[in-house]
Order: structure tokens, then sequence, then C-alpha cells
């Protein structure tokens, strides 16, 4: 992950926290948090609902998207390629 301080996000990153294998169900969501693409709130709209999902036995992976600077394509690409990663896993 490489951020220049200033909201600019070069390389996106996917987080995973998995549940207790005790209540794994197989299921996973992918999280992209919000931030009007002026920045990426990764906290309260990203790994905070980690351990919500985690209880419900669910699989959960948070992105941090590249933010679009004009390229609408930036974020919704770093999104497919997170779904496809998760999906492939």
């Amino acid at each position: 992950m490489c951020d220049n301080g200033q909201g600019s996000i070069y390389k996106a990153t996917l987080s995973c926290f998995l549940p207790s294998a005790e209540k794994a169900t197989g299921r996973a969501v992918v999280v992209c948090p919000g931030g009007a693409y002026w920045i990426v709130a990764m906290q309260h709209e990203g790994t905070d609902w980690a351990e919500y999902f985690n209880q419900q036995g669910i699989a959960c992976f948070v992105l941090k998207y590249r933010l679009p600077h004009g390229n609408r394509q930036l974020p919704i690409g770093d999104a497919m390629a997170a779904m496809k990663m998760v999906r492939d896993s």
C-alpha cells in the first residue's frame, strides 16, 4: 500500500479477516469503504466491520482501492479484481 499522505493511493490492497474455524461458513464479503472518491474511510467503513462479519462466520476482505483522480475506472477495476481474487481462493 502506498499513500502520499494526501489521499493518493498508488496500489490497491486487500486485507483479509477470517472467522474462527468453528464459526466459518465458507461465505465471504468484500468491503469497499466509502469516502466520496476523496479519501478511503478504511477504519469506520472498512476494518471496523470485520469483527461483525467474523462473528457471523463470514470472511471479510477490506479493499483499499485507488482513488480515481478523474479516471473512474480505477476504483471499479480494483473492486472487480478483489472480487475475482476472493472467488478464486
